[in-house]
């Protein structure tokens, strides 16, 4: 599958559109002193059944979004990338940017926890999104 030619004022709206159908948000938690689970990791996957799609994907939010291109790995049934923490946050950030309400909720606030759980990775670009 070919990457289709999307112009950039609606690029992150097809991102969040792509990542609402198949991409997840992965959160990571640890125990800490006294037993309490705390959120350690954050993790935002998208997947695909095409490997020239997930490249020409991950070369264009590399140059629109200055994150590093991801490597394509081989899931169970399809292909995936991956991103970190701090690419995670980019990602987030990019994609709600200009959103009011337009996105599959559940993913939203699966960033929401994770932004209320480690309020150090709050900026004011994150709060805008977040409240």
């Amino acid at each position: 599958m070919k990457f289709p030619i999307i112009p950039l004022e609606y690029l992150n709206h097809f991102v969040r559109g792509y990542f609402d159908g198949d991409g997840t948000v992965y959160l990571g938690f640890r125990k800490r002193p006294g037993g309490k689970l705390g959120l350690k990791r954050l993790i935002t996957v998208f997947s695909s059944g095409s490997t020239r799609f997930l490249n020409a994907f991950s070369d264009i939010l590399a140059k629109r979004i200055a994150i590093r291109k991801a490597n394509i790995n081989d899931g169970h049934r399809c292909f995936q990338i991956k991103y970190s923490l701090r690419e995670s946050i980019e990602l987030f950030k990019f994609m709600y940017n200009n959103v009011r309400g337009l996105c599959l909720e559940r993913k939203f606030d699966k960033f929401e926890k994770f932004f209320n759980e480690r309020p150090k990775y709050r900026d004011s670009e994150v709060l805008e999104f977040i409240g």
